[in-house]
């Protein structure tokens, strides 16, 4: 297991394996999380999203002061459509607290804000969907936008000559199909392809990593990645039914019991107005098929005013628990509130969900992909089939050493055939 994947990866990161702990939405991977990574040689990600910056500034604190800096974990950093001052604000906390490694998801693209943190030095681990989005992070930050953050005073002439020969990203991670983000390739597709692309765009002297994540929750699955090619793994799911993801006991007892059918998809919160879908658990939850008819009522108003009484009626009582949401400032764009309003939904569900409500357990809202489902097979009747002896350190273990015991069976298995 120490030596599946790249070891240069393993040097790079100081990793005892190639194996990384993704970021899990809404600090679920916090501080015990990323602690007991860090203490097993392993990595995680600061869960951002969904946090405000007087949060993640908060937790980063706790953080400075358990792991220190250098290394010990990273911060997903998200990207914002919409709102680049967001994402500006995020990498400004960034680079005051001295973090410089983060995981980079959602990009369609790169941004000045991305560049920024490069250019100061940052790290970038970045999650790719497509081989088009793969290119530009093998590239070197687009000259246009180096030019203007020079021009602006946000980056130095000798931080810009310093990156210009460097690729955006020091490492890729091929997002597959089967997270609980849902993605258009599939693994079979996209990781050879990636593979194909890093090596005819290799910058002198630099090596970039293409490690994969989306449905990584068997050994065999593992095992499959590392023959492809990949150089790491990545793992997202079966780590919010951990000993120390930072949600609720209620949330890892469905979480437990969850079967790789227990999944569907449903408009993801962040990119609502796109129609972008993500992975929601649905076992005895309302919350995916709730979230869907939001969306179809979206598009069939042009504002909250268009919905009829009991339409609303409904929402506020039963999906938002009697909660009227703040009025829209003068003058905003009266289908953007309505998007508002109903993203307003997604937030509750989220609360609900870490806090552990029984009360509303049907609205709660969490993010799944099948590879639950799938591990939960894996540790049926061992000792890990109780979530309370599950750490992100016996999770890990189970699917890389499962996934070398593998390798090597079905490798004896071909000599002798053979």
């Amino acid at each position: 297991a120490d030596t599946l994947g790249a070891a240069t990866f393993r040097e790079r990161y100081g990793l005892r394996r190639a194996y990384l702990l993704g970021s899990l939405y809404g600090g679920i991977s916090g501080r015990q999380m990323l602690g007991a990574a860090s203490k097993a040689g392993l990595l995680g990600f600061l869960g951002t999203g969904g946090l405000t910056l007087e949060e993640i500034d908060g937790r980063l604190r706790e953080l400075a002061g358990d792991l220190g800096l250098g290394g010990a974990f990273g911060v997903n950093l998200l990207y914002r459509h919409g709102a680049p001052q967001e994402e500006s604000a995020l990498v400004d906390l960034l680079l005051r607290h001295g973090i410089d490694l983060v995981e980079a998801s959602g990009f369609p693209l790169i941004t000045p804000a991305l560049v920024r943190f490069r250019l100061k030095g940052g790290r970038i681990i970045a999650k790719v969907g497509r081989t088009d989005v793969a290119a530009e992070f093998l590239a070197p930050p687009p000259e246009r936008l180096v030019a203007r953050l020079v021009e602006t005073g946000e980056v130095t002439a000798e931080e810009a000559r310093a990156a210009a020969g460097r690729p955006m990203a020091d490492d890729l991670c091929v997002e597959a199909d089967g997270g609980w983000l849902t993605s258009s390739a599939d693994l079979l597709t996209l990781l050879p392809a990636v593979l194909r692309l890093r090596d005819g765009a290799a910058l002198p002297g630099e090596r970039v990593h293409v490690g994969c994540a989306g449905g990584l929750g068997t050994p065999e699955a593992v095992a499959a990645a590392f023959l492809l090619g990949a150089e790491f793994v990545l793992t997202g799911s079966v780590n919010q039914c951990s000993v120390e993801a930072a949600t609720s006991a209620e949330v890892k007892d469905v979480l437990q019991a969850a079967r790789e059918y227990d999944v569907d998809t449903a408009p993801w919160g962040e990119l609502f107005e796109f129609g972008t879908r993500a992975r929601y658990l649905k076992r005895g939850l309302f919350f995916p098929a709730r979230a869907t008819r939001l969306h179809e009522l979206w598009r069939r108003h042009a504002s909250a005013a268009e919905l009829d009484d009991e339409t609303k009626a409904q929402i506020l009582d039963r999906y938002l628990g009697g909660a009227h949401p703040a009025p829209g400032a003068p003058g905003a764009d009266p289908k953007q509130e309505l998007a508002d309003f109903f993203r307003a939904y997604f937030t509750r569900g989220f609360r609900l969900a870490v806090t552990g409500d029984d009360r509303h357990r049907v609205d709660y809202l969490v993010h799944c992909g099948p590879a639950m489902g799938a591990f939960n097979q894996v540790v049926e009747g061992t000792g890990l089939q109780q979530w309370s002896a599950r750490t992100v350190e016996a999770v890990a273990d189970t699917l890389m050493e499962g996934a070398a015991a593998h390798l090597t069976t079905r490798l004896n298995a071909f000599h002798r055939t053979s």
